[in-house]
């Protein structure tokens, strides 16, 4: 279809538990991002 979709790759991830905070906020940057892109929020 024509909804965007959001596909976020975590090359150095491992089978730990938790995340960083460092990385807990990147993971959030690339969504609002995301989310604003898609809305035509500027």
């Amino acid at each position: 279809g024509e909804a965007p979709i959001l596909i976020r790759i975590e090359t150095k991830a491992g089978h730990g538990g938790g995340k960083p905070v460092s990385k807990q906020i990147d993971e959030l940057a690339d969504i609002y991002a995301f989310l604003f892109r898609a809305l035509k929020i500027e």
